[in-house]
């Protein structure tokens, strides 16, 4: 596989322009809505590869509650994208999960 044809990472343009979109994450059943509810730029510069770290926030229902993994987010726009998401915490929105980038 050469390097162009390694997937690109969505750019966190991209990701804000989605804000408040529901993605499904594929599990072993049905997928899982997953609503983005922000996109948090990091205080940290840019790292050894010139991309601005930031944090991308979900929320999810309430059970189950899924360890902390890589999980295929799939959006009508964006396609399939491969993210590390860890659970944060649970309130009246639902589970919290957080993906690192950059």
């Amino acid at each position: 596989m050469s390097p162009s044809d390694v997937p690109r990472f969505p750019h966190r343009d991209l990701w804000e322009d989605l804000v408040d979109a529901t993605f499904g994450l594929r599990t072993t059943g049905e997928p899982l809505p997953l609503r983005l509810a922000q996109v948090v730029r990091s205080p940290r510069g840019p790292g050894p590869t010139g991309v601005e770290p930031y944090e991308l926030v979900f929320f999810g229902p309430a059970e189950p509650v899924l360890a902390g993994a890589t999980y295929a987010l799939v959006h009508d726009d964006l396609g399939e994208v491969h993210v590390f998401l860890v659970p944060r915490g649970v309130d009246d929105r639902g589970v919290m999960y957080t993906a690192d980038v950059g």
